[in-house]
This record gives C-alpha cells, structure tokens and sequence, in this order.
C-alpha cells in the first residue's frame, strides 16, 4: 500500500488530463450541450466513458467472471476431489493403501 501511494503521489502529473478529461466529460453532459441528447444523458454516456471504454470495462467483467469460477473449482481439488477418491475408487496398489489426500 505504502509503495503504491508513493507512486500515485510522484506520478499524479501523468493522471491530471485523464481527470480533467472525465470532468469535462461529466460537465459536457450535465449541462445539456448540442450533439448529447437526453437518451445519452441519462444512459451510459452519463458516466462520461467512451464505447472503447465501455468495451474494455466489459471485458475486465468478463474475465472476472471466468477467474471467480475457475478458482471455485480450483479450490475444490482440497476438499471436494479427496471425499470423492475416498469414497468411490480403489485406492489399494501391492497390499498398500494409498491415502486420499
């Protein structure tokens, strides 16, 4: 946390016209000049992000979706896969019984 505040502080001059590009934004919109209608002002638009970046928010969900199940059922390898080995296969090899974990 410490390294990542150092960085913020020593890098903020790189992020003011990002933030003055989102402030424009919302202030473009808010005040209602030509070229965005109400449909936009009150949809997506009205968030001040781009379809680009709409897109790239979409697929940073996407993979969020896809990590969130994958590590579910990653974890299931712990507990889950032991009780089914345990329960359901012949674990005995040369007289030897081969623990399930």
């Amino acid at each position: 946390m410490t390294l990542g505040l150092v960085q913020y502080v020593l890098a903020r001059d790189r992020l003011r016209p990002a933030i003055e590009r989102i402030k424009a934004g919302k202030a473009r919109v808010a005040t209602g000049t030509p070229g965005v209608t109400a449909a936009t002002r009150d949809g997506l638009a009205a968030l001040g992000f781009t379809a680009l970046e709409w897109k790239r928010i979409a697929a940073v969900v996407l993979f969020f979706v896809f990590a969130a199940i994958f590590w579910a059922a990653y974890e299931q390898a712990a507990s889950t896969l032991n009780l089914l080995v345990n329960r359901y296969s012949d674990r005995n090899v040369l007289g030897f019984t081969i623990p399930a974990s």
